[in-house]
């Protein structure tokens, strides 16, 4: 009888760990958390793309965030596929203020600096010579580091310009 009652007992824990783990994974599938596997990445591609878009022309427009109305107009029903697309938003919202307090934070000094780099960069491909920009740096005698990065990245900007268009129009400066 003992024996039983173990056996018993031993099959009525294994139903109960059975169904508290289907009742777990369920609401996990159902949640979107175990899909991620099952979202091709050609649609996670183009989620991250739209919401980084997205979220950058928002930003842009000086508006709030607003990812709820998003996910209504693009009818984006899953969580994974909202979350996916919410990180893209918000990336792209941020970005773009990133991008505003780079441009403000540079004074005129500094963006005809960045002309000149750009300038000499791009001259520099054009002649085909080595990349070395020190030596503008030194004939402008740059010695804050601040400066000496904006024209290394101008300079940069120009430099590879030239090599993949043959132009130094437009400029970005």
């Amino acid at each position: 009888m003992q024996k039983r009652l173990y056996k018993l007992f031993i099959i009525v824990t294994k139903i109960f760990l059975l169904l508290g783990s289907v009742i777990v994974l369920n609401s996990l599938v159902f949640a979107g958390e175990i899909r991620s596997n099952i979202i091709s990445p050609e649609l996670r591609k183009k989620l991250e793309i739209k919401g980084f878009i997205d979220g950058y022309q928002r930003s842009k427009s000086g508006l709030e965030p607003s990812i709820e109305a998003e996910f209504e107009k693009l009818n984006i029903l899953e969580t994974i596929e909202n979350n996916i697309y919410a990180d893209a938003y918000l990336q792209g919202y941020t970005q773009f203020e990133i991008d505003l307090g780079e441009y403000i934070s540079i004074n005129q000094n500094e963006h005809e600096l960045q002309a000149i780099a750009f300038k000499d960069g791009c001259l520099t491909a054009k002649i085909g010579m080595n990349e070395f920009p020190e030596a503008g740096m030194n004939k402008l005698g740059l010695e804050e580091l601040r400066e000496q990065l904006i024209y290394l990245d101008a300079y940069q900007q120009g430099y590879t310009r030239w090599l993949f268009t043959y132009s130094c129009i437009p400029s970005p400066y």
